[in-house]
């Protein structure tokens, strides 16, 4: 009798793996497929970015790639541009004096009132704390009488300079601070005498008071000037006498004087001293 046929063999299901090792199976499968695409999807470079270098160096081609000088370069110029800094801010007793001078002179419009940034006002420079050293207002800006105080309150003025004006009034108690080293008033209708306070400027270098109204001779307090380089009282009308010019010798660093022209009323009685150290000299006459 035969033999019944063996029963087929049961199914064994393989045994399950840790999850971690799935887990780091599945990643090694992700990471194998992103290479597989970055190969088949490379592209040769274009011929016309292949420099060649020289003969010396062989037939080795390089590949046009910015040096990090031009990528520095293209980072900066991607860079956002600064705003200009901005100027001083005026302190407080300067936007003061301003204002003063502005309502007596009118030269600045009244959006400037509004700003105490120095830039903001023409016509002046200021230090970086905000203290005026400069004022020029040469060539016709001013058409007003002198004012007599205000300048004084400016204590770092260096240089003052309202030539060329329609510029009026009496100078003869004009208050000046003792930083100013340039005065320059020349072609303007002042008038009185040369103030007393000058002599007490002993940072005075360059004065200039040629073509004005000034009728009264030079007070010998000017020696005191020690400083004093540059000196033009060129076209008084002097109506008086010039007695003692002695005192011109104590100015030993003076190197231009322009000394007064006489409108034929006065007259020089006294000898203009020897002043070896001029390198320019326009003396006296009588017209």
């Amino acid at each position: 009798m035969p033999q019944p046929p063996p029963p087929p063999p049961r199914f064994r299901r393989p045994p399950s793996l840790p999850p971690a090792l799935l887990a780091l199976l599945a990643g090694l499968l992700v990471v194998s497929s992103l290479a597989v695409g970055r190969a088949t999807d490379w592209t040769p470079p274009d011929a016309s970015r292949i420099s060649h270098h020289g003969e010396s160096h062989g037939s080795r081609a390089s590949l046009d790639i910015p040096s990090p000088t031009q990528r520095r370069t293209s980072l900066l110029e991607a860079a956002p541009s600064r705003p200009p800094a901005a100027g001083p801010i005026l302190d407080g007793s300067q936007l003061c004096a301003l204002l003063d001078l502005n309502a007596a002179w009118h030269l600045w419009p009244t959006n400037s009132n509004r700003s105490r940034r120095c830039d903001q006002w023409d016509y002046i420079q200021c230090t970086r704390q905000g203290f005026i050293v400069s004022i020029d207002l040469s060539l016709g800006a001013v058409n007003a009488t002198m004012p007599l105080t205000i300048f004084s309150r400016m204590p770092q003025l260096r240089r003052l300079v309202l030539s060329d004006n329609l510029l009026s009034g009496s100078i003869t108690h004009l208050s000046l601070p003792s930083s100013l080293r340039v005065l320059d008033l020349s072609h303007t209708s002042i008038s009185g005498a040369l103030p007393l306070t000058l002599s007490a400027l002993p940072a005075l270098s360059y004065l200039d008071v040629s073509a004005t109204s000034i009728s009264d001779s030079l007070p010998s307090t000017l020696s005191r000037l020690s400083l004093l380089t540059y000196l033009n009282v060129g076209a008084w009308n002097i109506t008086g006498r010039v007695e003692d010019l002695s005192w011109l010798s104590s100015l030993t660093n003076l190197h231009t004087l322009h000394a007064f022209v006489l409108d034929g009323l006065g007259s020089v009685t006294g000898d203009l001293p020897s002043l070896t150290f001029l390198t320019t000299l326009k003396a006296m006459q009588s017209l």
